[in-house]
C-alpha cells in the first residue's frame, strides 16, 4: 500500500509539473477578449469617423448655402450632392438634412420664424412663418448680443443621422447623430430661395 502511494505522489507532483498545453489553454481564454476589444476599438474608430464626416457635412451645407446670393433648385440640389459625397462610403440614405433660412418676425417682437427651409429630397420642411425656438440663448440676448437682428436672417442646417456599423450592423441597435450650424449670410441680410418653378420665397 506504501508503494502505492509513493507512486500515487510522484504522479501528482509530475502532472503539478507537467506545462504542456498551458499556452492552449491561455489562447483559448484571451482569445474572445482580444476578439471583442479589436472589433470594439473598430467599431468605435468607425462611429468617430463617421461623426466627423456628419459635422463636416453639416458645416459645408451652412457655409455653401449662407454664401449664395438667390439660392435656386439648382444650387440646392449641387449642394445636398457635395453632402453626399461628403459623407462616402455612408452616403446620405438614412440621414436628414434640413437647410433653413431663419428671420425675425416683426409683426411677434422679431420672434424668430422659417422663412423657407428644404430637405435633400427637396421638399419643404416647415412652411413659412413657422415658429423656430431652436437658437442658441445667445439670441435671447443673455449674453448681450442677438444672433438674429430686426432685417437679419440666418441660414441654419440640422443634420439627423442614424448610424449602424458595418460590423454590428446585425444588432438593433445604432448611434444617432445630431448637428447643427448657423451661419450669417455673406452677401445680403436675407437669401431668398426660388424653387423649381421660379417662385422665389424668403426675401
Amino acid at each position: 500500500m506504501k508503494k502505492f502511494f509513493d507512486r500515487f505522489k510522484v504522479r501528482v507532483k509530475r502532472f503539478g509539473q507537467d506545462t504542456k498545453g498551458i499556452a492552449a489553454v491561455e489562447f483559448a481564454l484571451l482569445t474572445p477578449t482580444v476578439v471583442l476589444m479589436f472589433f470594439s476599438i473598430v467599431e468605435l474608430s468607425d462611429a468617430l469617423t463617421a461623426n466627423r464626416k456628419v459635422a463636416m457635412a453639416a458645416s459645408t451645407l451652412a457655409d455653401l448655402a449662407s454664401r449664395e446670393y438667390t439660392l435656386t433648385y439648382a444650387d440646392a440640389q449641387g449642394m445636398f450632392t457635395a453632402v453626399n459625397n461628403i459623407l462616402s462610403p455612408y452616403g446620405i440614405t438614412g440621414a436628414t438634412f434640413t437647410l433653413m433660412s431663419i428671420v425675425p418676425d416683426p409683426s411677434n417682437n422679431d420672434a424668430p420664424v422659417v422663412a423657407w427651409s428644404l430637405n435633400q429630397d427637396m421638399n419643404e420642411v416647415y412652411a413659412p412663418g413657422t415658429s423656430y425656438t431652436s437658437l442658441p440663448s445667445a439670441n435671447n440676448t443673455t449674453s448681450g448680443v442677438s444672433l438674429l437682428a430686426s432685417g437679419q436672417s440666418l441660414i441654419v442646417v440640422e443634420v439627423t443621422y442614424p448610424f449602424t456599423s458595418t460590423i454590428s450592423g446585425y444588432r438593433s441597435e445604432n448611434f444617432t447623430f445630431h448637428k447643427k450650424e448657423i451661419r450669417w449670410p455673406r452677401i445680403k441680410s436675407q437669401i431668398a430661395y426660388c424653387d423649381a418653378n421660379g417662385t422665389c420665397i424668403g426675401a
